[in-house]
Order: structure tokens, then sequence, then C-alpha cells
């Protein structure tokens, strides 16, 4: 007999910065996105975010157990929270199952500049700073 089971994932809604159209935080200790869309005339249009992580950390709403996820020490990656579920969350899939407690930063940057050099071209479109904590619901998923 065989019983499939179901591959279940962590998910959770993360908002977009306005200018850069990317996604506003990451779930890394330290990450680092670049765009370059040419404008055409020797012109092109360069996204730049980078992102950091202080603390997170992932709390579940049945038991209060908490897990840390990742942090500015503790290297390169993060922990996926589902290394936080249980096995009776595979009967969960679309249920808040916990909490992410996200401790983050991140700087947006748009500016157009000569497409070979990258040189400047006028002021930045948009240079944001971002920092806060946050809590976010945690949601089961299927894979």
């Amino acid at each position: 007999m065989t019983i499939p089971i179901p591959v279940i994932l962590a998910a959770w809604p993360e908002r977009t910065e306005s200018c850069t159209n990317q996604q506003l935080f990451a779930h890394s200790p330290r990450g680092f996105f670049q765009q370059t869309l040419s404008l055409g005339d020797g012109l092109a249009d360069l996204l730049q975010v980078i992102y950091g992580v202080n603390l997170i950390t992932f709390i579940r709403d049945d038991n209060g157990q908490e897990m840390v996820l990742c942090g500015a020490d503790t290297g390169f990656g993060c922990v996926d929270p589902r290394a936080g579920f249980v096995a009776e969350d595979v009967n969960r899939v679309g249920q808040v199952v916990g909490r992410l407690v996200r401790d983050v930063s991140a700087r947006h940057t748009r500016q157009v500049v000569s497409a070979g050099g990258l040189e400047p071209i006028g002021p930045p479109t948009c240079d944001n700073e971002y920092a806060e904590v946050e809590v976010i619901p945690v949601t089961v998923a299927e894979e």
C-alpha cells in the first residue's frame, strides 16, 4: 500500500517596493539584487536592492515554540520556517500555524545610467532605505 504524503512549504505575504517593483524585504541574512534594462539612446535603467537581516524567528501558534531561522551572525542562508513544522501540519494546508518575527532592512535604488559605463545620469529616480520589525503570519502551503 502506498500512502501519498503532500510536500508542504511555508508561505507568507511579501510586500513590493513601489519604485523598484522588487520584494521589499528578503528572507536572507544578506542579499543583493541588480537588474539593468536598456532604455535606448545609450541609456539604461539600473535597479539595485541590498537586503539585510538582523534576526528572523518563527513562533508556532499552538505551543509558542520559537526557532531562530537566521540573523546577522548565522552565515549566508536562512533556515526554512517549515523546519518548525510538526507532522500534523500536513493536515493544515491553507492554515496559519505560526508567525515570522523579522528584524530586517533594505535599500532600494533606481538610477538612469549610461548603458556602456553605467555612469549615473542625473539624480536617482529613487533611493529608499527601510528598516523595521514585522510580524508576518506563516501559512502551510502545498508544493
